[in-house]
């Protein structure tokens, strides 16, 4: 996955699940495997 898709699901998910993904946390989500779990963890506080 290229980082433009990368971004778009992203924003996907922020919108999704109203979150805002601080930059310097954008920066340690590698893959989608990460962004599935920081989801997971900040929706479950």
């Amino acid at each position: 996955m290229d980082s433009l898709a990368f971004s778009w699901i992203l924003t996907d998910m922020e919108e999704s699940f109203d979150l805002i993904i601080p930059g310097s946390d954008i920066l340690k989500l590698k893959t989608l495997a990460d962004v599935v779990g920081y989801v997971e963890e900040h929706i479950s506080k």
